[in-house]
């Protein structure tokens, strides 16, 4: 819950932890974050499950890609053949001083967005909402 009780949310994931199923987690907004923006509140959400509930930042994002995608049975969220094509490249902060995205993503740290990708085609190119990346990825054509 972004904005809503943490302590709750915390209550949840160490229940779900307990019986052994954090895959039954999921993360999304359905409303703007602070910023007016629904991502940046998705984000908020995995870097304070992986801050304070102690997951592991790879887990907290499949609660709001995998596991949310199985749940809702979302043609998005999976790498997969003929599901939605869509991708976020990211990195670690400039300013998380962390070896790379994983280290900077556990203490709570969000991502610099660097790219946004839709059905193959370049859609942002770095976030004005994120922290910048300390990578940028490039576009390269054959």
């Amino acid at each position: 819950m972004h904005r809503g009780n943490e302590r709750a949310a915390l209550l949840t994931l160490n229940t779900a932890r307990k019986f052994g199923r954090l895959d039954q987690i999921i993360l999304g907004t359905v409303g703007p974050a602070s910023a007016g923006i629904r991502p940046l509140g998705a984000l908020r959400m995995v870097a304070m499950r992986s801050s304070l509930g102690n997951v592991a930042p790879e887990t907290a994002f499949r609660f709001a890609t995998v596991y949310m995608a199985h749940q809702r049975e979302l043609d998005r969220g999976l790498l997969e053949v003929g599901k939605s094509a869509a991708s976020v490249l990211m990195d670690q902060a400039k300013c998380a001083l962390r070896k790379d995205l994983q280290a900077s993503g556990a203490p709570g740290n969000l991502p610099g967005v660097g790219m946004t990708i839709l059905d193959g085609d370049v859609r942002l190119m770095r976030s004005g909402i994120t922290p910048p990346a300390n990578r940028l990825p490039e576009v390269v054509s054959a």
